[in-house]
């Protein structure tokens, strides 16, 4: 249970107790997947780069039964939820915590189902029912702490730059990242200062690298 305490950190030291008890129990119906897992997996990752925590379901029963769950915790009153895309996607904010809960109701079969369809290697770990699971991709990524795999699909939806963003955040290499923010100079490898200074950058892979999955 060493990852539901890492876990904890995310939040204030005086509801820890209540937080992993929460978490246990959310992780036993919903499947805890994602950034809060690098960062619960990962001791070199900030907790300055963990936003949420991202908890999935594929069904109404899971989904209310989670919600029943915080209610146990938190008053109503003490805790507010917006609505990203209504019954879809519900964020959960705490009283005075910088962590959200973030409550997905996704179509999948199995927890490895989820983690395969993340965008990136390093981020395809998740907790359920007290076990890790995580493809070998993943594995490897953490070891090497570097972003080896990307779905074609995210570069293709501009989610790419996003992505990166995150990754290196939470101390992660990403070496096939080229600047094409002026397609009229020649490409040029890009720092992270440089990524960090363009809002909205512009990136690509090299042309020499196979990292879609």
């Amino acid at each position: 249970m060493e990852h539901i305490e890492r876990l904890c950190t995310l939040f204030t030291d005086n509801i820890h107790d209540i937080i992993r008890d929460m978490l246990v129990n959310i992780s036993n119906v919903g499947v805890i997947a994602g950034g809060s897992m690098v960062y619960a997996l990962n001791n070199f990752v900030p907790v300055a780069s963990v936003g949420d925590i991202d908890v999935f379901v594929n069904n109404k029963e899971n989904y209310i039964t989670i919600m029943n769950i915080i209610r146990s915790y938190f008053n109503e009153v003490d805790y507010y939820i917006i609505s990203l895309k209504p019954n879809i996607i519900m964020n959960i904010v705490l009283p005075e915590q910088r962590v959200h809960i973030q409550l997905i109701w996704w179509e999948f079969s199995d927890p490895m189902n989820i983690i395969d369809n993340f965008d990136f290697d390093y981020v395809q770990c998740a907790f359920h029912q007290r076990e890790v699971i995580m493809t070998h991709a993943c594995l490897v990524s953490h070891m090497n702490r570097e972003v080896s795999i990307i779905t074609r699909t995210c570069a293709e939806r501009y989610l790419l730059s996003a992505r990166v963003r995150k990754a290196l955040a939470k101390g992660f290499r990403v070496p096939w990242i080229v600047d094409v923010t002026n397609d009229n100079q020649p490409r040029r490898e890009m720092s992270i200062d440089s990524l960090f200074r363009c809002r909205y950058p512009s990136v690509i892979v090299k042309t020499n690298t196979n990292i879609f999955k």
